[in-house]
């Protein structure tokens, strides 16, 4: 709701397109992630950079099949849980295994 309020309204105000606020808004969203992962391991890779710009086409691709089953939008649920169970645990991991590459093994 923040990104909405704060940047994506603000855009679509002064005259931006959707498609390119929705960009915008995923983009500073992906540095906002890269940060809090990246700061805390003193590790950097643009992986969740890039799993955050990787969803654009994905949310669009949500909209083009309305999944719905009794009222439910199945599409949305299927997009969240491929996100929280799939992509953020491989994100995760390779940024642990930056961590233990480059400060060693713990013993």
């Amino acid at each position: 709701r923040w990104m909405i309020r704060h940047l994506y309204n603000p855009l679509m105000n002064r005259g931006c397109s959707k498609a390119v606020a929705v960009l915008i808004v995923f983009f500073i969203s992906g540095i906002a992630h890269e940060l809090l992962v990246c700061l805390p391991l003193r590790v950097y890779s643009s992986t969740f950079l890039v799993f955050m710009l990787i969803q654009v086409p994905l949310v669009a691709l949500e909209k083009s099949y309305d999944l719905t089953f009794k009222g439910i939008h199945v599409d949305n649920i299927l997009f969240w849980c491929f996100s929280w169970l799939v992509l953020v645990p491989l994100g995760m991991l390779y940024y642990y295994g930056l961590f233990l590459e480059k400060y060693g093994w713990s013993k």
